[in-house]
């Protein structure tokens, strides 16, 4: 059954995850389990979401997190630092699922300011 309204738990959710734009960090702030989400985003046997209210929300705030990434890679770009688009294609950022994506970015000690302000954006 389809629900239009999304619960407390998921609210919350949302919230802390507008602020830190990791699902696992997010979920631990909101006191449920990663897992949890994985389960709200999940279809019925028709690729319907079960949770579409919940799935629309985080679908909008996650592609504000990649439009933000973006812009930033994009303007890194523009002043020379191709040390982060090449950072971010090797990052296999573009596989699995959009929800694994991105927790897939790991920085190391070699990264610039700017370069960890983009990657913690993950």
């Amino acid at each position: 059954m389809k629900k239009n309204k999304i619960s407390e738990n998921q609210a919350a959710f949302l919230i802390n995850y507008a602020f830190v734009h990791r699902i696992e960090e997010a979920a631990n702030m909101t006191g449920i389990n990663r897992r949890t989400v994985y389960d709200w985003l999940e279809e019925d046997e028709n690729g319907n979401p079960l949770e579409p209210t919940f799935v629309k929300l985080f679908t909008n705030e996650k592609n504000k997190v990649f439009a933000r990434v973006r812009d930033l890679v994009l303007e890194q770009a523009e002043q020379g630092n191709t040390k982060i688009l090449l950072r971010l294609l090797d990052s296999k950022m573009f596989t699995g699922t959009p929800f694994e994506k991105a927790d897939k970015i790991i920085p190391d000690n070699t990264n610039t300011q700017n370069d960890t302000i983009i990657i913690d954006l993950f």
